[in-house]
C-alpha cells in the first residue's frame, strides 16, 4: 500500500505530504484547488515523463517521493535479484523523481538511480490508476482484449503465443530476404570468387609479414652488419687488426691467477672463472663468425622480399588489418559462396521453418482464442452482477469475440495463417451494452452516457480487482456524470473494494466521499503573493461540514448539514 506521498516545489505545491490509510481514502476539494496536480505528482513518482514547467516558479528543483509497503511477493523477489531490495529490511520500496530547472530528471528506487522504464515496471506492480481518460480507451480493441486476458489470467497462453508468433514472423522475414536476394546471387557469387581466388593465390601465413620485414632489414644492411661482425671477431679472438684481442688478454689474466692460486690455494676459483670467461669469449666469437657467414648483400632476394611484402600489404588493405584477419575474411567469403551455391537448399530449409512455426502459432492462437471464449462468458456475468449493484439493473453487457483463427480440420496454408494472426492473436473483440429493456446490445461508444460508462468501468475494475495482486487502486473522478442513488452505490462499491485493496478516490460527490474510511481535502491558499496547495486529513466533525459544502456551497444551509449527517450515519452503518 501507499504509505505516504511527499511533494516539494511541484506546480503550486511547495511542500505537501499525503499519508493515506488502509481501506478507502477519499480526496475532495474545490475545482482548481490542486487535486489534479496532486495526481500528476503521483504519476511523476511512478515514472511519467517530466517537464521543466512542472517546477514551482522560482525553484531550481522539484522532488516527488512515494513510499509503498506490503509488496507483492513477485516484486520482492525481483528487487532482491536485481540488488535493489530495501537495505533497512523494512519491506518497503521508495520511488523518487527529481526534476531540475534545465528540464532534466532522475529516477531513484530505494536510493539508487534506475532507468525510467525500470521505475515504471516496478510501479505497475504496486499501483493502478483509473481516470476519466480510460473511458475513451475502453472503446479500443487493444484495451478490451487486455481486460479480458487479465480477467482470464491468460499470462502463460499469451507468452506461449507471443513466442510462436515471433518465430513465425522471423521465419517469414528470412524467407523474404532469400527470395529478394536471389536475383543478385550470381553477380555476387562472381565477385566473391574473385576475392577468394586472390587470397588463396597469395596463400598468406599469419605472422609472415613480420618475418619478411625482419629479413628485409637484414638484407638492406648486410654490408654494415658484416663489417660490424668482422670487427667483433677481431676484437674478441683473431686480433689481426687489434694487437691484443680479448681472448689473449683474458688468457694472460688466467695464467697470472693460476700463479696466485699456487701461492694462496683459497683463490683457486678465480683462475677457474678466468678460464670460463676465456672459453665464453671464444664461443661468442664463433657464434658471431657463423652469423656473419650467412650475411651477404643479395639484391635478388631483397627484390623478392619487397615484392611479397607488397602483395601481403595489398591483401591487408582490402581484407583485414592483419594476415589472420585476412584468413578470417576468406572463411566468411567461402561461407557466403556456400550459401549462394546452396540457395535452393536454404530456401527449402527456411520454408520448412516457416511452415512449422506457422503451425505452432496457429495452435497457440487456437488455445488463446478458446481460453478467451470461455473467459468471456464468465466475464459477462460477473460484470453484469456488478452493474446491477451500481444502479444499472436493466443493463446487459456482452463480450463479442470474432476470431480470425482458422478452425481445426480446415486447410490452412502458412501464408493464410500469417495473414490471419497479429501480435495480439487472431481475435477481434467488442464490448456491447444495452441499458434499457428491449434494446439490442450495441458498441459501448454508441450507447452509454458518460455516467453509465463510468459505472461500467467501475464494474469492470471491480471484477478485475478480485484477481489482481496490485495492492493500491486510484480512481480519478470515475464517478463523473452520476448523482443520487447511483452515486451512493458507487461509494458503496468502492468501499467494498477497499476490503482487499487500498483505494484512493478523487471525487466531487458527497455520497462517495462519505463512504471513505479516511477523508482528505485539498485546499488552495494565498500568502506573500504566492498561491500554495496543501492537503489535510479531516476529523469526523470536519467531514460533515465538508460534505455539506459539497452539497450546497461554501456556506451550507441546515438542510445540507442535515443531509451530510445522514450520509455520515449511513457510512457508519456500512460494512467494511
Amino acid at each position: 500500500m501507499l504509505e505516504y506521498l511527499s511533494i516539494t516545489n511541484y506546480a503550486i505545491i511547495e511542500n505537501l505530504r499525503l499519508e493515506p490509510g488502509v481501506g478507502f481514502n477519499t480526496i475532495t476539494g474545490e475545482t482548481g484547488a490542486g487535486k489534479s496536480i496532486l495526481l500528476g505528482a503521483l504519476k511523476l513518482a511512478l515514472g511519467e515523463r517530466a517537464a521543466a514547467e512542472a517546477l514551482r516558479r522560482g525553484s531550481t528543483r522539484s522532488e516527488v517521493e512515494a513510499v509503498f509497503r506490503g509488496l507483492p511477493e513477485a516484486l520482492t523477489q525481483r528487487l532482491s535479484a536485481d540488488g535493489l531490495a530495501d537495505d533497512s529490511d523494512e519491506g518497503c520500496v521508495i520511488l523518487r523523481r527529481e526534476i531540475s530547472s534545465s528540464g532534466t530528471s532522475r529516477a531513484f528506487l530505494n536510493g539508487r538511480t534506475v532507468p525510467l522504464t525500470y521505475l515504471r515496471e516496478v510501479a505497475e506492480a504496486l499501483i493502478d490508476i483509473h481516470s476519466q481518460n480510460e473511458h475513451t480507451s475502453l472503446h479500443t480493441v487493444a484495451t478490451q482484449l487486455n481486460l479480458l486476458d487479465r480477467f482470464g489470467e491468460h499470462e502463460s497462453a499469451l507468452e506461449n503465443y507471443a513466442n510462436a508468433f515471433h518465430q513465425m514472423r522471423e521465419a517469414k522475414r528470412r524467407l523474404g530476404e532469400l527470395d529478394t536476394n536471389q536475383g543478385d546471387a550470381e553477380r555476387r557469387k562472381a565477385f566473391l570468387l574473385f576475392q577468394i581466388e586472390e587470397i588463396r593465390t597469395a596463400a598468406p601465413v599469419p605472422g609472415e609479414d613480420e618475418t619478411l620485414a625482419d629479413d628485409r632489414r637484414r638484407l638492406l644492411h648486410a654490408e654494415r652488419i658484416g663489417t660490424a661482425c668482422s670487427a667483433v671477431v677481431d676484437l674478441l679472438y683473431e686480433g689481426e687488426q687489434t694487437q691484443s684481442p680479448a681472448v689473449a688478454s683474458v688468457d694472460s689474466a688466467r695464467k697470472l691467477l693460476e700463479e696466485v692460486a699456487e701461492l694462496d690455494p683459497s683463490q683457486t676459483e678465480l683462475a677457474a672463472r678466468a678460464g670460463e670467461v676465456r672459453f665464453a669469449l671464444e664461443d661468442l666469437a664463433g657464434q658471431v663468425r657463423d652469423y656473419m657467414a650467412g650475411i651477404a648483400p643479395d639484391p635478388a632476394r631483397l627484390s623478392e622480399v619487397d615484392e611479397r611484402l607488397h602483395q601481403l600489404h595489398g591483401l591487408k588493405r582490402k581484407y583485414g588489418d592483419t594476415l589472420a584477419a585476412v584468413l578470417e575474411t576468406l572463411e566468411s567469403l567461402e561461407a557466403e559462396v556456400h550459401g549462394i551455391e546452396f540457395h535452393d537448399e536454404e530456401m527449402q530449409k527456411c520454408r520448412e521453418e516457416f511452415v512449422s512455426s506457422a503451425n505452432k502459432a496457429l495452435l497457440a492462437a487456437r488455445e488463446l482464442s478458446e481460453r478467451r471464449r470461455k473467459a468471456a462468458a464468465v466475464f459477462e456475468k460477473a460484470v453484469m452482477t456488478e452493474m446491477a449493484d451500481l444502479e444499472l439493473p436493466r443493463a446487459k453487457f456482452v463480450v463479442r469475440l470474432n476470431s480470425h483463427v482458422p478452425e481445426a480440420g480446415s486447410e490452412s496454408s502458412p501464408e493464410s495463417i500469417y495473414k490471419a494472426l497479429d501480435a495480439r492473436g487472431g481475435d477481434d473483440i467488442d464490448f456491447l451494452v444495452s441499458t434499457n429493456i428491449g434494446e439490442d446490445p450495441k458498441p459501448l461508444a454508441r450507447v452509454a452516457s458518460g455516467g453509465e460508462v463510468a459505472r461500467i468501468m467501475l464494474a469492470i475494475k471491480t471484477v478485475l480487482a478480485e484477481r489482481d495482486e496490485i495492492p493500491t487502486l486510484v480512481f480519478d473522478e470515475i464517478d463523473v456524470g452520476i448523482s443520487g442513488e447511483a452515486a451512493a452505490r458507487v461509494g458503496e462499491k468502492l468501499r467494498l473494494l477497499a476490503a482487499t485493496h487500498q483505494v484512493l478516490c478523487i471525487t466531487h460527490l458527497p455520497q462517495v466521499a462519505a463512504r471513505g474510511h479516511v477523508h482528505w481535502v485539498v485546499e488552495k491558499s494565498d500568502a506573500a503573493g504566492r498561491t500554495t496547495a496543501s492537503a489535510r486529513q479531516l476529523k469526523e466533525k470536519e467531514r460533515v461540514l465538508a460534505l455539506a459544502q459539497m452539497l450546497s456551497g461554501r456556506e451550507p444551509d441546515q438542510a445540507a448539514l442535515r443531509y451530510a449527517r445522514e450520509l455520515m450515519a449511513a457510512q457508519a452503518n456500512t460494512k467494511g
